[in-house]
């Protein structure tokens, strides 16, 4: 099965109930103004509880880059994902595997990629409000070809898009949060098993946490 990471966690039981039905990966959103924010020590408390090879993944939009390090780092974090305007140069101030995200409204972001040599790259949707987690997805198409990373799409992603959305794109790993909601920041677990019975038989590229 493609490697899924479930993203906007704030408690143990979303968080049990998506690897038990199969997320390779937990996201964890530090961004205050996100409905989904979850506190260092909050997602500490849910970290504890999780069993061996579960990827551990820390989302961080513009936050200064001390804190990362620090928080990752008391977290035991195995990657950070940079979802807001950091720059290249910012990347190699940090000191975990970067996951950086590119929000996507036309092709301009091609030329960006270029610049960050980071572990894996993820796509999603450029809105002018939000950093994510809109539940709205972009031009597919503008992904179908290679990259010099990894990547993980992501944005808007549900029950009655992935298979399109995997056929089209092929990506190491996709990225699920909204769809997989009953209200933001609360999982719907009936909608997270039907989506993992769903992707069951899509074939996994390679293991893009180890």
């Amino acid at each position: 099965m493609i490697q899924t990471k479930v993203c906007g966690i704030t408690n143990i039981s979303d968080a049990l109930f998506s690897i038990k039905c199969g997320a390779s990966a937990l996201g964890f959103v530090f961004y205050k103004k996100s409905e989904r924010y979850i506190s260092y020590n909050d997602a500490f408390d849910v970290i504890k509880y999780l069993p061996p090879g579960t990827a551990k993944i820390g989302v961080y939009v513009n936050e200064d880059a001390k804190m990362v390090n620090d928080s990752s780092k008391k977290l035991n974090l195995d990657y950070v994902q940079l979802h807001g305007d950091e720059s290249a140069t910012f990347c190699k101030d940090i000191n975990f595997p970067i996951i950086k995200a590119f929000r996507i409204k036309d092709d301009s972001f091609k030329s960006q990629v270029l610049k960050y040599n980071v572990s894996v790259f993820l796509f999603d949707t450029f809105t002018k409000k939000d950093y994510g987690g809109t539940g709205k997805i972009f031009n597919w198409e503008l992904i179908k070809q290679g990259f010099q990373r990894p990547f993980i799409h992501s944005g808007g992603l549900n029950i009655n898009n992935v298979l399109d959305a995997i056929n089209v794109t092929n990506p190491d790993a996709i990225d699920i949060s909204s769809g997989l909601e009953d209200y933001p920041g609360k999982k719907d677990h009936e909608k997270i098993f039907e989506f993992f019975k769903l992707i069951r038989n899509t074939s996994k590229k390679g293991d893009l946490w180890n």
